[in-house]
């Protein structure tokens, strides 16, 4: 079975492609460095999928993002893709300028009915997709953080600068200041949830600590977090995972628990690495809530299959939730 392609572009106001990689052109059948546009790019998707696609393309003008899969016809044989595109929302051209990456998902469509021989695959894409996701979060943060959030600590500091003509002058700017300083710190925190740069810089154990204790200074909820390990030696990818679950744990305990005290808990146990997450909540049924899994639960369960781990989840109502991330290591 062939790799799973995947490609990208972008395109300018004018409707052109441009820094198009080898992989659309092998994907559209193209010979390379062809000269391509959107309206030549839209004629190829199928007469079913074409006018939805172009709905949501419209939409997502407004919004700054489309994801989306649809049928393509090249050279008479039916391709599936999966498309993630960017825009600026603030343009106001017919064809907005925008980043996108497009994945060949047509051998994992047409596995569906045959789930066991095409698990490899399907844990390919999976793979494929959540690493274009991450290295996306990743530029993302570190615009936010080397750009903006530097703005704003010059103006920060030129307006604590700012001499004081008067008193009603005086609040004003002390109110601008201590504005533009919640600003930042919300910057921060929105660069951080994008990608943990943090493991990164001090490792996972302390990326965890970190994590928990920005989580016990906003929600005002009793953590009690033990661990022997001080290190790792595991690839980024799994350290990632396990941090995104932790984020996806504690989000869902704000949310939802009425918790006032959890207990996280990280070890090495039989060639694993085990994180446990315990609260003190109201709980659910464990069986009605794996019918109909929510977002959070479901990017938990897709991250701990992404590291070839296994989640697990023990609640009963009104006795709280444990969630258990096991992760084999050599």
């Amino acid at each position: 079975m062939n790799d799973i392609l995947v490609g990208s572009w972008t395109v300018n106001s004018g409707g052109e492609f441009s820094a198009v990689s080898q992989l659309v052109f092998q994907i559209l059948g193209l010979s390379p460095y062809s000269s391509i546009t959107l309206a030549d790019y839209v004629n190829k998707i199928s007469s079913t999928d074409k006018d939805a696609y172009l709905t949501a393309r419209q939409e997502a003008y407004k919004s700054g993002e489309l994801k989306v899969e649809y049928e393509i016809i090249v050279g008479g044989t039916s391709k599936w893709i999966r498309e993630v595109s960017l825009f600026s929302i603030d343009d106001i051209n017919a064809h907005k300028p925008g980043n996108t990456r497009i994945q060949d998902i047509t051998e994992f469509r047409l596995c569906e009915n045959n789930k066991k021989e095409c698990m490899d695959s399907a844990k390919e894409y999976v793979s494929s997709l959540l690493s274009i996701y991450e290295e996306e979060r990743k530029r993302v943060a570190k615009d936010l953080h080397d750009d903006l959030s530097q703005r704003l600590a010059v103006v920060s500091i030129e307006l604590g600068s700012t001499n004081e003509a008067g008193i009603i002058e005086i609040a004003k700017v002390r109110k601008i200041k201590a504005d533009v300083v919640s600003i930042s710190n919300d910057i921060h925190q929105l660069s951080r949830n994008l990608y943990p740069s943090v493991i990164e810089h001090f490792g996972l154990v302390d990326a965890l600590r970190s994590e928990i204790d920005n989580f016990k200074k906003k929600e005002h909820i009793d953590v009690d977090f033990n661990t022997t390990i001080e290190s790792l030696s595991i690839d980024r990818k799994t350290e990632i995972a396990i941090f995104r679950v932790l984020h996806e744990a504690l989000s869902n305990i704000a949310k939802h628990s009425e918790a006032y005290v959890v207990s996280i808990e990280l070890s090495e146990i039989e060639q694993s690495l085990v994180l446990q997450i315990k609260d003190n909540g109201i709980g659910f049924d464990v069986v009605e809530k794996l019918e109909a899994p929510g977002l959070g639960l479901t990017s938990m369960q897709a991250r701990a299959r992404f590291i070839n781990g296994q989640l697990s989840i023990r609640s009963k109502e009104f006795q709280g939730v444990t969630i258990e991330l096991r992760i084999p290591i050599s």
